[in-house]
């Protein structure tokens, strides 16, 4: 049997939806790991649950108890479920070379040291591999490659066609399509059997067509639902250009140091001239953080609107209530930094990168009018 080498990912296929979290959360001082017994979620008090989000914490301790009692996945649980990995992951360690990689952001220190320790748990003296590129991570060689991502496993067995790539499936991977050297595993005892396949082979085989080579991957996700009901809860017009209309225009302008510094740096420069420059700076700055760029990041600020309305208007039309949340910026500096420390969605289904976005549109958006006001006001003084 050949040794591998072995590339897998970090999140979301090995360490964050695990049982065993049970077992750190009683060391925690949870005794009792049922939902409704947990009064307090506090990072700062349990350590052991830094760069967990609440939402999550929670769908893991339900599907936990679901498949305690029923024996069977929940279909409520929208996070991945990863299945067997503290049974077949230390084994599979000692039989071939592993490298775990991350592309958690490399300043979220206190999430991916947690993290490792959640893997350490599972394997003693693993060392986690990170990159704040993707790229780097899909140009490493190896013989098998492991991930949670559709579009990931497609381009690095394109780059790599003597390799396998293991897709670990989850909700939103599920209609995903693989190339012939990639194959869907649902748990970790489907990637030892693939792994022991593999390894039984003598030879390397040429798994990838060359026509498979070019084809390009697909992207992970369509940039919008296909679901009727889920498509009108996205008010791109109404929701976006309808209530940033100066705003939204203005971003569209290609600044030419757009993206260049930390957005807090630009906030910084923001503050102390007030210039509105900075603000569409600092929106091209989102732009690049967010995965599917600027459609993307339009898109979540759409739907930002939808589910503010739905909080602080409920049953009313669509529109901006402005002096509900005046605290613009302020809120923005959070969301981006949440969003770099890896949180996607806050507990209320909020996308936190569309949150971000929504507040440099209506703090851009209320200096143009008063930009605006301004000008008239001139104009009239002018004209006396």
């Amino acid at each position: 049997m050949r040794r591998l080498r072995v590339l897998s990912d970090f999140d979301n296929t090995i360490v964050d939806i695990l049982p065993e979290w049970c077992f750190e959360l009683r060391c925690a001082g949870f005794a009792d790991c049922r939902p409704e017994h947990i009064k307090v979620y506090s990072m700062a008090t349990n350590p052991c649950l830094a760069g967990v989000t609440e939402t999550v914490l929670m769908d893991t301790l339900r599907g936990v108890h679901y498949v305690w009692e029923h024996n069977e996945m929940p279909t409520h649980v929208t996070t991945p479920w990863i299945a067997g990995v503290t049974e077949h992951l230390p084994k599979l360690v000692a039989e071939h070379d592993f490298t775990f990689v991350s592309c958690q952001p490399v300043d979220a220190k206190r999430q991916t040291a947690n993290k490792q320790r959640r893997l350490r748990f599972i394997v003693p003296n693993a060392v986690v591999n990170y990159h704040a590129d993707a790229k780097q991570r899909l140009d490493m060689d190896a013989d098998v490659f492991i991930d949670d991502r559709a579009d990931s496993v497609w381009e690095w067995c394109r780059k790599h066609p003597a390799g396998l790539g293991l897709l670990m499936a989850a909700p939103y991977n599920t209609e995903a399509k693989l190339p012939s050297n990639g194959q869907r595993v649902t748990n970790w005892a489907e990637v030892a059997e693939s792994i022991a396949d593999l390894a039984s082979v003598s030879d390397k085989p040429v798994l990838l067509s060359p026509a498979e080579m070019a084809v390009p991957a697909p992207p992970m996700l369509d940039l919008y639902p296909e679901d009727a009901a889920a498509r009108k809860q996205i008010p791109l017009y109404s929701g976006g250009i309808k209530y940033f209309p100066d705003a939204w225009r203005y971003v569209g302008e290609d600044l030419e140091n757009a993206a260049a510094r930390p957005f807090d740096h630009i906030l910084a420069d923001y503050a102390r001239t007030n210039n509105h420059n900075y603000l569409v700076e600092a929106w091209h700055c989102l732009v690049d953080l967010h995965t599917e760029g600027e459609d993307g990041l339009k898109r979540d600020a759409a739907r930002v609107s939808y589910l503010g309305n739905q909080q602080h208007n409920p049953g009313q039309p669509l529109h901006w209530a402005r002096g509900k949340s005046m605290d613009q910026l302020d809120a923005a500096a959070r969301h981006e930094a949440e969003y770099r420390a890896g949180k996607r969605f806050d507990k209320a289904g909020y996308p936190v990168i569309g949150q971000a976005g929504w507040r440099v549109l209506a703090e851009l958006q209320l200096r143009l009018e008063a930009t605006k006001g301004e000008q008239s006001s001139n104009k009239v003084e002018g004209d006396k």
